[in-house]
């Protein structure tokens, strides 16, 4: 489906018409979220699966996405939310075990504090610092309809999901 313009997430491979802009050399590192525990122990898995019978606070824009077929495969359950704020609000209430972002997510959320969540040494995916547009909506995003001429692609490293 190629209904969209603009997005911080790598698009499917097959996806030939995104193009990629890379603002900063910046890696994100995309995982999940938990409170942190009273015992301090590593949150770390090998699989996904590991991870069966959770459930996780996904954005309702990524339902159709490679990571959602993946956590649903694994027999992790997705609850939609509208925001990144509210994903970690439902995480903090106990009502989700798990909220995806990246690694800076906390960093924009007001009522959230660092030492009350930790992020997952396992990353689900890795991308570059940019934005992925869509050929098709160009003429919408910049201003003289074209992009900037070092956008490329897909990024040099990373960006896998």
């Amino acid at each position: 489906v190629n209904n969209w313009c603009l997005t911080p997430y790598p698009p499917s491979k097959d996806n030939a018409s995104s193009r990629f802009v890379a603002l900063s050399s910046q890696t994100l590192n995309l995982g999940l979220y938990r409170v942190r525990p009273r015992a301090q122990r590593s949150f770390e898995w090998e699989h996904l699966s590991d991870l069966r019978g959770s459930s996780v606070a996904v954005l309702r824009s990524y339902e159709t996405s490679p990571f959602v077929t993946q956590i649903i495969a694994a027999g992790i359950h997705p609850v939609y939310v509208e925001t990144v704020a509210q994903g970690f609000q439902l995480m903090l209430a106990g009502r989700v075990d798990y909220a995806y972002g990246d690694n800076f997510s906390v960093d924009a959320i007001d009522d959230v504090s660092r030492q009350d969540i930790e992020f997952s040494k396992t990353h689900i995916a890795e991308a570059n610092v940019g934005f992925y547009y869509n050929t098709n909506c160009a003429h919408r995003i910049f201003k003289n309809g074209t992009a900037p001429e070092h956008t490329r692609l897909q990024p040099d490293k990373g960006a896998s999901q």
